[in-house]
């Protein structure tokens, strides 16, 4: 077969292709209508895939290779349709705020910890607040339930550690309920031994805390023969010790805990390092912006194949990428989500622009905050005496 005749037939099927996908732009439109009115996401994902994978079945690799870069670009053109119909997202909403007079941050909100009284967070919680009027929760899960269903304004919670590193849960519950962060704080964790009165170091055999904590006093433990039990919350393991009343046990906790409790403090400062910090965020159902934000976080879902996040880095090239983090999709194969921290001013640079371009693409982003971050500004105290007065 000459080339003359190849190039007929690719003319031939060319024609059926294009009146084919004519006829799908008309479908996609009317689609993109119908998500309008119902408020529905653009991007789904799990459609997409399930339409890659129908097609790419039975075929040989380099031919499911093509299908899947040609229904990329199919894929991003029919969300840019779609987006014609689109009400206003959250870059939209976005834009408006950063373009007005940004407000302080609020002085009390009604705010949501996991654990106890003398939990880090309930001091992180004191240190974005004055007096802050706090509901403890037993799990994270729950505090991200509480400000989803509106019972409390925020929640705090710890996402990482300079020691242990991340607290991965708290990733994908950010994912699963897509709140935003409107503030951080960073505070400096010093762990303490925690006993019942009259308990004695030799005797100890099993230490209670959640594990980061754990995980961040490992060194001691180890040199002391100790076995780590993982529990919930370090104020709530302090409990636990003292309701048993067993003096072979112990926790670990801030030594605030032990005044709150009435307990025994066996050893200070038993954290692996003394530059040991937590960053805690608070997170609002409320998009909100307040003065002094610094940072932009989001999240984004990225196909497993080759050079998918080199690519999407090579768009944010001009930007200060401050963190980034991976987790894998929770009931999915091979598929990522990635956690990045930029330090960037939205006023005045084109990030959101760029945000707001890529949401309309082949990406799945999640929008998490814009915000300011609080310092460590306790120099060097740590027993918590003003908020415990």
């Amino acid at each position: 077969m000459k080339i003359d005749d190849l190039r007929n037939r690719i003319n031939e099927l060319d024609d059926s292709i294009a009146g084919e996908y004519a006829e799908r732009i008309k479908l996609v439109q009317a689609i993109g209508e119908l998500k309008r009115s119902e408020r529905i996401d653009i991007l789904d994902v799990e459609r997409e895939n399930q339409i890659i994978d129908r097609l790419c079945a039975g075929r040989d690799k380099k031919t499911a290779d093509h299908l899947r870069e040609l229904y990329s670009s199919i894929f991003e053109t029919s969300r840019k349709i779609q987006a014609e119909y689109k009400t206003m997202t959250v870059y939209d909403e976005l834009e408006k705020i950063v373009g007005s007079e940004l407000p302080a941050f609020p002085k009390k909100m009604k705010t949501a910890c996991q654990g106890a009284k003398g939990a880090f967070s309930y001091f992180a919680a004191n240190k974005l607040f004055k007096d802050p009027d706090v509901a403890f929760y037993n799990t994270f899960e729950e505090v991200f339930r509480a400000v989803n269903n509106g019972d409390v304004e925020v929640g705090i919670l710890p996402i990482e550690n300079s020691t242990a590193g991340s607290v991965n849960e708290i990733y994908d519950l950010m994912r699963k309920y897509k709140l935003y962060i409107v503030k951080s704080a960073q505070i400096k964790v010093e762990h303490s031994l925690i006993a019942a009165k009259g308990a004695k170091l030799k005797d100890i055999k099993e230490v209670y805390s959640n594990e980061q904590a754990i995980a961040q006093c490992s060194g001691f433990l180890k040199a002391n023969g100790l076995k780590g039990v993982f529990s919930e919350n370090t104020a709530t393991s302090v409990i636990y010790v003292k309701e048993t009343g067993r003096t072979d046990i112990a926790a670990i906790a801030s030594k605030a805990c032990a005044q709150i409790y009435g307990m025994e403090v066996l050893k200070t400062n038993i954290q692996n390092s003394d530059d040991n910090y937590t960053r805690f965020i608070c997170v609002s159902k409320k998009l909100a912006v307040y003065t002094g934000a610094s940072k932009v976080s989001i999240m984004v879902s990225l196909p497993h194949t080759n050079g998918s996040l080199l690519n999407f880095l090579k768009k944010f090239a001009s930007y200060n990428l401050t963190k980034l983090e991976s987790r894998p999709v929770p009931d999915t194969e091979f598929r990522y989500m990635f956690y990045f921290d930029f330090e960037v001013n939205l006023k005045t640079t084109g990030l959101l622009s760029l945000l707001k371009d890529l949401g309309n693409s082949a990406y799945d982003i999640t929008f998490i905050g814009y915000y300011g971050e609080t310092g460590d500004v306790r120099t060097g105290k740590d027993d918590y005496s003003d908020i415990l007065d």
